[in-house]
């Protein structure tokens, strides 16, 4: 059993080790039986009954009645001290691992498994099977391939029935069966005359092997069933090696389907993020080009207030900003509500579209990212441009700092954007115009009006220039922090990794076992 010993562990990292247990055990009860089990077995209609019958010396069952439903018969023997031969002592129907059975009548589909054809593990305590062939049709291809499965056992083939054919056919049918016995390393096949019947429980008696060539036959027999326990191991680890190979290539593929859905993620972030940045391009472009165009309207409306003032300093110095401050103001404030609409459509569109697509259950107001599109976006000063100190010259035309602020809040449902109070304020004042003071005002025709209306005109462009600018650049700075989001959303995105230790780990362990089993066996 030592062979057995070295097996065992194979077998618990193959998941057969009660198998291989159960194996061995069977071997252990096969060398340590004191009593020869002999089975009587072949095809239907064979003569296995009456073989049974006429050892025993009565009818112990008529014959060609061995059903599905009954057991197989059981012929207890029992060894005599004083001439080491076995009579019959009696006979029973009993479960087949009764203690003392030493004789079993079994039909081919009590011996091996239906579905895989195997040899039952019940044969492994079995010394001889006496195989019925029927000389009316002998070696069937269930008789053949019967013998070969059990190769491990001692078999000896009994032809029966030869007085049921001619005479002529008999010695063709003798030849036949003993040449397929040779080919089949069998003994020479069991042909009984007439006159064996008549007294065939010494026939059989005389064919059983005694204590010394029955060891012998074990011996070889527990190796045959050693050899069927490596084969288990074996075939079990090359099970498992394919079902984890097969694992690995479901988990590679798993994992590529992840890898190419994470990708399709980033890459639909990416387009939201994309969308996001033009819609404010676009939001901004609007803004700017609607306060652009209103530039004109309000030079002329600074050329007609300082035409009636008749540009005096005083109106230069404080009037001209405050007028022109409260004109940005108010323009402003009117196009607050655009913008603020603007900026709520594109942000809901690509929230609703991000849910679509199945990027996210939902919008968390409470996470910090989408916390900033509820905070201040911009803040910047914003100064009226001054007169130029020089009179002569035109108005100032660089473009100065700005301050606009643009807030929006959040409210009930999934996201609503709440318009804050927009911010516009004026630092510092405007400069003198240094045009002379009200001396130089007094010599007429110095500038004329067209020269003022100009000036103006350029003046409120300026002016509404940097508004734009100003509003512009909130705009997109609003834009592009919820498109730094988006892009944050889409880096985190990403496939699992697959660690395929474990699957190589068991791969090189099931192989060690292959390789483990084939030496064991060499």
């Amino acid at each position: 059993m030592e062979l057995f010993e070295k097996l065992l562990p194979f077998a618990a990292d193959a998941g057969c080790e009660e198998a291989v247990n159960r194996l061995k055990s069977q071997a252990e009860e096969l060398l340590a039986q004191e009593d020869t089990h002999v089975v009587v077995a072949g095809g239907a209609n064979s003569g296995k009954t009456t073989l049974i019958n006429r050892m025993v010396g009565n009818e112990v069952r008529e014959e060609s009645l061995l059903n599905e439903e009954e057991k197989p018969l059981r012929v207890v023997f029992e060894k005599r001290d004083d001439d080491d031969a076995y009579d019959c002592r009696t006979v029973m129907n009993q479960a087949w691992y009764d203690e003392g059975a030493v004789l079993y009548e079994m039909k081919i589909q009590d011996m091996f498994c239906g579905e895989s054809g195997a040899l039952k593990e019940v044969m492994n305590t079995k010394d001889i099977v006496l195989y019925m062939v029927s000389a009316i049709s002998p070696f069937t291809y269930e008789d053949v391939n019967a013998i070969k499965a059990m190769s491990g056992l001692s078999v000896r083939v009994f032809l029966n029935k030869l007085e049921l054919i001619d005479e002529e056919s008999r010695g063709k049918v003798e030849k036949y069966v003993q040449d397929l016995c040779e080919n089949m390393g069998l003994s020479s096949p069991v042909i009984p005359k007439t006159e064996d019947w008549d007294n065939m429980g010494k026939l059989i008696r005389n064919l059983l092997p005694g204590t010394i060539e029955r060891n012998d036959i074990r011996k070889r027999h527990v190796e045959a069933v050693y050899k069927s326990a490596v084969g288990l191991v074996e075939a079990e680890a090359n099970k498992a090696l394919a079902e984890n190979q097969l694992q690995l290539e479901k988990t590679m593929e798993n994992h590529i389907s992840e890898s190419l859905d994470a990708h399709e993620k980033q890459s639909k972030w990416g387009i939201l993020r994309a969308d996001m940045l033009e819609n404010g391009d676009k939001l901004s472009e609007l803004i700017k080009g609607d306060i652009q165009d209103r530039a004109e309207k309000l030079g002329r409306k600074l050329f007609d207030m300082g035409k009636e003032a008749r540009f005096s300093d005083p109106w230069l110095k404080k009037t001209l900003p405050k007028e022109t401050q409260k004109a940005l103001r108010s323009l402003t404030e009117n196009l607050k509500p655009q913008i603020e609409i603007g900026m709520r459509r594109d942000t809901r569109t690509m929230m609703d579209t991000a849910v679509q697509e199945g990027l996210v259950e939902r919008f968390d107001l409470s996470e910090p990212d989408f916390m900033a599109m509820t905070q201040v976006i911009h803040i910047e000063p914003y100064v009226v441009p001054e007169m130029a100190p020089d009179g002569k010259k035109e108005f100032g035309r660089e473009k100065k700092s700005k301050e606009i602020l643009i807030g929006t809040g959040a409210a009930l449902g999934l996201f609503l954007l709440i318009p804050l109070p927009t911010v516009f304020s004026v630092a510092g004042g405007a400069a003198a115009v240094g045009i002379g003071g009200a001396a130089y005002l007094k010599e007429k025709g110095s500038w004329e009006d067209a020269q003022y209306q100009r000036e103006l005109y350029h003046y409120a462009k300026i002016n509404c220039q940097n508004l734009a600018d100003a509003i512009g650049d909130s705009i997109r700075n609003y834009y592009d922090k919820i498109a730094a989001i988006l892009a944050e959303r889409g880096e985190a995105v990403k496939a699992p990794e697959v660690d395929q230790t474990a699957f190589k780990e068991r791969e090189q362990r099931l192989q060690e076992i292959i390789d483990g089993c084939q030496e064991l066996i060499k």
